[in-house]
């Protein structure tokens, strides 16, 4: 059997995988995994990258591709977490900002640097919106 390195836990194959899993447990679940992320600093990284993406100084081009990356790995992250939290019924607004993020998470990235920075500006204000949810700490 593996182990999850996040939780320290063993993971079940498919084989053995649970047929419900109580929502208390998926809180729990993602409670840790936003406790790791504080702890790994992923988080802090997250907040710099936002910094910089809607800052008043956007990314030069060639910063555009490596800051959508990161962006793009973390999006759909937050909106389970969201949607997650919520035991499948998140509030009308955590519904309507995941479902904006799904959206530009379905987008293809454009090739010309003004439409990419564009681009990579809803990203940032849809993981934005999202963490607003996620994280009551702040940054």
């Amino acid at each position: 059997m593996q182990q999850d390195t996040l939780a320290n836990t063993p993971v079940p194959s498919e084989a053995e995988a649970p047929a419900y899993v109580h929502p208390d447990d998926v809180r729990a679940m993602l409670g840790r995994v936003l406790e790791a992320l504080r702890d790994d600093h992923a988080l802090d990284a997250v907040y710099g990258d936002l910094d910089v993406v809607l800052g008043p100084f956007p990314p030069v081009p060639s910063e555009v591709v490596e800051f959508t990356s990161r962006l793009r790995r973390v999006l759909p992250q937050l909106v389970t977490i969201v949607r997650k939290r919520a035991d499948g019924q998140p509030t009308a607004s955590a519904s309507a900002l995941a479902g904006r993020a799904e959206l530009v998470m379905g987008e293809g990235v454009p090739g010309d640097p003004s439409s990419a920075r564009g681009h990579l500006r809803r990203l940032g204000l849809a993981v934005q919106d999202l963490l607003e949810l996620v994280d009551t700490d702040g940054p």
